[in-house]
């Protein structure tokens, strides 16, 4: 069955923009087994925040883990 595109155009503050742009570098580290997607390799992050000498990496770090939760929510629904 084919699935459907959705595109949806939205707005990302100022203040969220450096979260989105790590959490999108992130997007291939998923760690997965056979039950679905169990979260991100949060050592490659750190390697991230290294390779980009970021400074405030407490508050990307609590922003990624929120929209990881709403990802594997939607991923492993998917899955099923």
């Amino acid at each position: 069955m084919p699935q459907k595109k959705v595109v949806k155009n939205f707005e990302v503050w100022e203040e969220h923009w450096e979260s989105i742009m790590f959490f999108l570098k992130m997007m291939t580290q998923w760690r997965t087994t056979m039950s679905g997607v169990i979260g991100l390799d949060y050592s490659v992050l750190q390697m991230l925040f290294q390779m980009y000498d970021v400074r405030n990496k407490r508050q990307i770090f609590e922003d990624i883990q929120i929209m990881e939760r709403a990802a594997m929510n939607i991923l492993n629904k998917e899955q099923k």
